[in-house]
Order: C-alpha cells, then structure tokens, then sequence
C-alpha cells in the first residue's frame, strides 16, 4: 500500500499546566561547553549524501509501506522495519532485501496490535514494545518468536518512548498508580526500567513540557511543527541518563541516576518570524479557527522569534541530536498537492525549518551538524549512518539510508560512556 501524504492538523488546546519540575538534583553541576569547530577543514554543517532507499511506487508488497513509525539496526548492517498499517515489521539486509516479516498482526504468542517500540538488545534479539497488548516480546536472530513479558503502561504511548539499556534492561514510559501525582490529581508519567524477567522499577519522572498557553499542532513528514511554542523537551539515553531543555535557550541538562548533572550550552541567537513564514502561520490559526468555530485569540498567538531548540534525540550509539530553529526554506508542494489543497479550502504550508541537528557524544562533546532533506523523518543513527523515512513525488514512503561525513572518523563516533 502506497503512502498517500498529507498533512494531519491535529487540533488540541493545551492549558497552562503549573505541575512542579523533576526534583533538583543537590550536587555540583558539571558544565560542558559546546562550540563547534574552528577549523576549515571541518564543516559546521554537513549535507547527507543518499547511498541506499527502500521503498517502490507500485511493487511488491515487501517493498510498498503504508505509514513507517519505527526502525531498528541489526547487528549484521540491516534493519527491522514497523509499519502502522497492518502493522508490520519486516526484516532488510544492508543492500535493501527483504529477508522476513517478523510475526503478525493479533494477540496470540508472536503478534502484535501496535509497535510503539523497536529495537535489537546486546545478544542480536529483536525487541517489540505493543503497548495495546502490555507486553514485551523478543525474536531470534532469523525472527523466530522466543518470548513475551507483560508491561502495563496505564496509557497509550507517545514516539519515541522507549529506549534499549543494558544487559537486556528496556526502558519504556508509563502511567503507574506507584508515580508521582500532579496537583490536580492526575498520575504523573514516568521512565520504568523493565528487567528481562519483566520486573519493573521506576526510573525518571518525566517532565511535563509546560506549554505557555494553548496551541496546534501540524504533524508530517519532518515531525511535528507547532506555532513556535515555548516548552520543556526531553528524552532518555540508553544508559539511563536522560535530557531536559527549555527550549527558549540553547542548555540542555543531563541528569544521571546517581545525582549527577552536566550541562550542554550553546550560543545561539532567536530568528525571527515575519514575511511569508509568518502570513502562512496566520493563515492557519485563522483557518483552524473557521473549523472549530472558535475565536483566533484561542489559539496561541504567533510569537515574533522562534525558540531556539525545536526536538531531542537520542540515537543508537548514545549521541545526542538537538533540532534547532533556523530560517524557513520553501518547500514547493506538487501542481497535484497544490490543487488538493486548494480544492478542499486547506492553507498551504510551504514555509518550514531546515532539518538542522546539532550532534553531541555520549561524553556531551560537540560533533557537528547535519541536514536532512526536506520532508523527511529522522529514525535512527549510528557511526556516520543516518536513517530516515522520506516521501516521494507521489506521496509514497521510501526508507533511506544516508552517509554522513561529519559523523565519520574519530569525532563522529563516541566514546564509551563515563562513568559518571
């Protein structure tokens, strides 16, 4: 099944949530700047450059996606591969073949209802996280099912919410009645670490993102795009640390289990929103506003600068991607997508960041920056290999894999982490 784009307008109004942050932590902050290179010979910013796509128009059904939500590396050079329609996981070697499905859609041992998480643990198994099903289910090296163990999460999950740890250790988050209760009485959610045997253990609160007022948000290929709004991001590394930034500034804080905390800063200044980039986000608010027969003013106002720091991620070898902010570039839809959108009274949405991201180690040192296509999805990275989703002229899905000079040689790859 080909991949038809669009653009979902999800429309939801957020209040302004006074839920207190994760406790400080009592010992000394660490601080790591994080310039990047002076050298010329080093570019600040490093194109990707395409070597392999998976992925065909009208083809097998082993080639054809519907909507791709996760990717997984092997150990061999290929990958794992989830797709929400079915759903599906399928398994590709490193030149793009298929080689199998990994089970089914259903409830019996094996089959699955969601793949809300993906991954491949230290010994080659393959670990699926079925969020609808509660449980945890891991495949061998040829996808033979091996075993299952229940996760109660208490709630749906969010992308990107469960992380591969050690010694076949799985963090996932959750709802848990054990958590921390916010003061209107709603269940905090948390990071929980799931043992093999499935014993679980609280690990991180995670940080409520504190949006400043209402807002919407416009979801496709690139991520999530939002009206600029201010807020707390986060995400977990697989050693258990995990990344908290306020994106109205350029520091994002890392915070280990035993209590210490090392500081990523940048200098970096706010860009500014006018022209056309700032007509096209009027032009939606007003338009969501007509749908939802409510007043402009209820949505959240167009600031006049961008925060600085638009996502966190962090990726197979434990390094962290920072999306930044940039200037808008034009990204022209197709004379077909153009009339479609015309047609049914849709605002274009041609004007969007650059999908700029800063790199960092796993010991927080600056490694450079990457730019991916325009309308394309980061999935997963490792050494100077850059996985992504991406659409095609026809709206159809291919999975790329793209090289990147910046990450290669001693700089691009990470240490070992610290014990810190």
């Amino acid at each position: 099944m080909s991949l038809r784009r669009y653009w979902l307008i999800v429309l939801a109004a957020w209040a302004c949530d006074d839920a207190p942050r994760p406790e400080q932590p009592t010992t000394d902050v660490v601080l790591t700047p994080a310039q990047p290179p002076t050298t010329q010979t080093e570019p600040a910013t490093d194109v990707l450059v395409e070597e392999l796509r998976i992925g065909q128009l009208d083809g097998p059904p082993e080639y054809s996606f519907g909507r791709i939500n996760r990717l997984a590396l092997s150990p061999d050079g290929g990958i794992f591969v989830a797709d929400v329609f079915g759903p599906s996981v399928r398994k590709y070697d490193v030149h793009g073949r298929h080689e199998f499905d990994i089970g089914g859609p259903g409830q019996g041992p094996g089959e699955y209802e969601t793949v809300n998480g993906l991954g491949v643990d230290e010994s080659g198994r393959l670990v699926l996280y079925d969020a609808h099903n509660a449980r945890l289910s891991r495949y061998g090296r040829g996808g033979d099912f091996l075993e299952s163990a229940p996760v109660w999460n208490g709630a749906g999950v969010e992308p990107r919410e469960f992380v591969l740890g050690p010694e076949g250790v799985v963090y996932v988050s959750a709802y848990r009645a054990s958590g921390l209760a916010h003061p209107n009485g709603d269940i905090a959610k948390e990071w929980v670490s799931v043992e093999p045997s499935g014993a679980t253990e609280p690990l991180w609160p995670i940080p409520d993102d504190e949006r400043v007022g209402p807002s919407y948000v416009v979801a496709g290929l690139g991520g999530y795009y939002r009206p600029f709004v201010t807020m707390t991001l986060s995400a977990l590394g697989p050693d258990g640390s995990i990344y908290v930034a306020r994106n109205d500034e350029y520091k994002v804080s890392r915070r280990f289990s035993r209590g210490h905390v090392s500081e990523i800063v940048r200098d970096a200044l706010p860009i500014s929103v006018e022209g056309a980039e700032r007509r096209m986000w009027e032009n939606m608010s007003e338009y969501l506003a007509r749908r939802s027969n409510r007043a402009r003013s209820d949505y959240f106002p167009i600031p006049r600068v961008k925060p600085l720091i638009r996502d966190l991620v962090v990726d197979h070898d434990g390094r962290l991607w920072v999306s930044r902010y940039t200037e808008p570039v034009f990204v022209e839809y197709s004379d077909r997508e153009r009339a479609e959108r015309i047609q049914h009274g849709r605002p274009l949405f041609e004007w969007r960041d650059e999908l700029r991201w800063d790199v960092f180690g796993s010991d927080d040192s600056f490694i450079g920056s990457v730019t991916l296509p325009p309308n394309t999805t980061l999935l997963a990275a490792s050494g100077p290999l850059v996985w992504g989703v991406r659409a095609g002229e026809f709206g159809e899905g291919y999975v790329v894999r793209w090289r990147a000079g910046v990450l290669s040689g001693p700089r691009g790859i990470s240490p070992d982490n610290h014990d810190h």
